[in-house]
């Protein structure tokens, strides 16, 4: 997610603004801290601009320690930008129910809801105000755009692959 200054004049003509971060997977390039900053720099625009940040979430290559530190790095981020992170919610994905015994994925995933201040019209939403998305449909990952049938990356490699 690296957006050019350039490209902040923009954003101002907007109505609302969802300044969204995905760090379900860990991204290798430390690229995390840049997209945190430019979130936090987002939704300190105005009352009418959210982040949102998909959480790590534990998978069978993860351990507790790593995933435990990944969450904190998120947040400790998050402070030193005096953003408001206290609002959460939770996706619950709809998984296809024929795959269901071999689908690993978890089935929920909790996300952060990032705001500039108290006085903010998305916390008005009905989904901050019941903390749940639910039915969130996922797809296999061999129908994912971009996915290589040859090579198989894994969690990682998918999540730091750009498309054309």
């Amino acid at each position: 997610m690296y957006c050019s200054p350039g490209s902040f004049p923009l954003l101002p003509k907007f109505r609302f603004i969802v300044a969204a971060v995905d760090q379900t997977v860990w991204s290798a390039n430390d690229s995390v801290a840049e997209q945190l900053s430019m979130l936090s720099t987002i939704v300190n625009m105005g009352g009418t601009s959210v982040g949102y940040i998909q959480m790590p979430t534990f998978q069978a290559q993860t351990a507790l320690q790593p995933l435990v530190k990944r969450r904190r790095i998120v947040e400790d981020t998050l402070l030193k930008s005096d953003v408001d992170f206290t609002n959460q919610l939770v996706l619950l994905f709809q998984k296809d129910s024929v795959r269901t015994n071999v689908d690993k994925r978890p089935s929920s995933q909790v996300c952060m809801i990032v705001v500039g201040g108290k006085q903010n019209k998305w916390l008005e939403s009905a989904a901050i105000q019941s903390q749940v998305i639910p039915q969130v449909p996922v797809c296999s990952v061999s129908e994912m755009q971009g996915y290589d049938t040859d090579s198989k990356p894994g969690a990682a490699a998918r999540a730091e692959q750009c498309l054309d």
